[in-house]
């Protein structure tokens, strides 16, 4: 068992009760749904964390209207804001602080062939928050894919939303093979990768390093045909 995320099946407070009688009690969910993701809910945070989250994927939200456009310098304010955002500082590479010519030469990396990167736009043309690719490469016909969503968009399916349009958009440039590497800690995005359609591959051991920080990332792939076209 991990011991940051105990298990509380045996609180006082939770009746006790096992797994299988509690997905019986749901009602709401198949067995190939729960093939990926589930099991790694059920150790890391219990058997009610997972009932929850089931519940919650029988009743999904709608999806939200966003468009992903080239990010460019008029995004740079609201990019900021989101950059220095504590989880997305938590997450990703930006140093914090931030010197003052680093912006500049991380956006000049982005010239849209060898790598891209793009804004999200909201149904009202608000920054989301912005997604980029890593290295493409061409030859092997593999990308990199990640994103950051602003704090104000959180909570509604944005993320999702987010990877999937930019999955299609690598599978449109010819990609046969498309990852997302996660930090073993961001359970929000893993569960965004397995709604999308990732397939979890594995944990690839003290491969980022995070101001300074190694540390574990899980690796997730998608191939052409297996994007689902719903939500």
């Amino acid at each position: 068992m991990d011991a940051a995320y105990p298990n509380n099946r045996n609180s006082s407070r939770h009746p006790r009760r096992s797994a299988p009688d509690l997905l019986r009690r749901g009602k709401f969910v198949d067995e190939a749904s729960t093939a990926n993701f589930y099991p790694k809910v059920l150790k890391r945070f219990g058997i009610e964390a997972m009932v929850l989250l089931i519940h919650e994927e029988h009743y999904r939200r709608p999806v939200p209207t966003i468009r992903l456009i080239t990010l460019g310098d008029e995004h740079v304010p609201a990019l900021l804001e989101t950059m220095r955002d504590p989880e997305v500082l938590r997450f990703t590479r930006t140093p914090d602080p931030m010197p003052e010519e680093w912006l500049g030469q991380w956006l000049a990396r982005f010239d849209g062939t060898h790598r891209a990167a793009f804004a999200i736009l909201d149904a009202e043309g608000a920054f989301a928050g912005y997604a980029v690719t890593g290295a493409i490469d061409w030859d092997g016909l593999e990308v990199e894919l990640g994103y950051a969503i602003s704090p104000s968009a959180r909570g509604r399916g944005v993320a999702t939303e987010t990877l999937r349009q930019l999955t299609r958009w690598a599978f449109a440039q010819g990609m046969q093979r498309v990852t997302a590497l996660i930090a073993v800690d961001n359970a929000a995005s893993s569960r965004v990768a397995w709604k999308a359609g990732y397939t979890f591959e594995g944990v690839l051991r003290s491969v980022h390093n995070l101001n300074g920080r190694r540390c574990d990332l899980e690796s997730w792939s998608i191939l052409p045909g297996e994007l689902p076209e719903g939500p």
